[in-house]
């Protein structure tokens, strides 16, 4: 069974993008530092997601600042203040919208829920759109289901997502299924996961993927980095990179690969 983490924390585990955008900034160090630390922190999030031995990882979550100003700059939506004439548009541009007063227009952003995202499916070729849809977006996920390839849905809040899965979900389609929670620190309850995913695998068993239920942007890192935490404490919790463990130890149990010793011990955690 295959997995898939729909982002990642890009400032790295010991924050090394926010200490070397700040070097930056302040004229200490260069653009090619910069992106020479990206890069490696970029390189060290697939290897880790590859170690960890989830299938698709996401190839366009990284930002040196911030989704919607690198959409700004895709499109070329740069304001005439900045004097941009064309062509790349390069970090003092870039930074200087992302840092700018508050009178720079913002450019209005779909909802959240229409968004698609492209990662890496082998078997599919480099870039495969996804759908992220939750029950704020039934109508949304009805009209698209003849034009993708694949659906990812959040099945920790959608309240009428599985629901809505099970009666219309179309064949043929790969089913991501956001099982483990992103928007919180909490370990999951790996037992009733598993329970929810084979509730599915008479829809599409070959085209099942286990995911997160949103990026992983905005959680904490890796529970490495907290020696001080107390042991019990850190038994109740799941930052970024226990997640991806998370994600992959029940893909493995839904292929019948079950890590008895992993979900006896995340029962103990999770029954708290």
């Amino acid at each position: 069974m295959a997995s898939h983490i729909v982002g990642y924390p890009r400032m790295g585990p010991k924050r090394e993008l926010k200490f070397a955008l700040e070097s930056f900034w302040d004229g200490k160090s260069s653009a090619d530092d910069l992106k020479r630390v990206s890069a490696d922190l970029r390189s060290s999030i697939w290897k880790q997601m590859a170690d960890a031995g989830i299938k698709y990882i996401p190839s366009n979550t990284f930002s040196y600042y911030d989704q919607v100003l690198d959409t700004t700059a895709m499109l070329g939506a740069v304001p005439s203040r900045y004097n941009w004439t064309g062509g790349e548009i390069g970090f003092d541009t870039y930074f200087s919208m992302a840092r700018g007063n508050a009178s720079v227009p913002a450019m209005e952003m779909t909802k959240w829920f229409d968004t698609n995202y492209h990662f890496i499916v082998p078997e599919l070729g480099p870039d495969v759109n996804f759908s992220y849809a939750s029950h704020k977006a039934v109508d949304e996920y009805k009209e698209a289901k003849a034009g993708v390839t694949a659906f990812g849905f959040d099945l920790v809040r959608g309240t009428q997502t599985l629901d809505l899965i099970k009666g219309s979900f179309p064949s043929g389609k790969y089913l991501f299924a956001g099982v483990v929670d992103g928007r919180n620190i909490w370990a999951n309850d790996l037992l009733a996961s598993l329970n929810l995913l084979q509730s599915l695998e008479d829809l599409n068993a070959d085209k099942l993927v286990v995911s997160t239920s949103c990026s992983l942007l905005h959680t904490a890192v890796d529970l490495i980095n907290e020696p001080k935490l107390d042991d019990e404490i850190k038994s109740w919790l799941a930052f970024a990179a226990q997640k991806v463990v998370e994600v992959n130890a029940l893909a493995k149990a839904l292929s019948g690969a079950k890590d008895e010793a992993f979900f006896s011990a995340n029962l103990l955690c999770s029954s708290f």
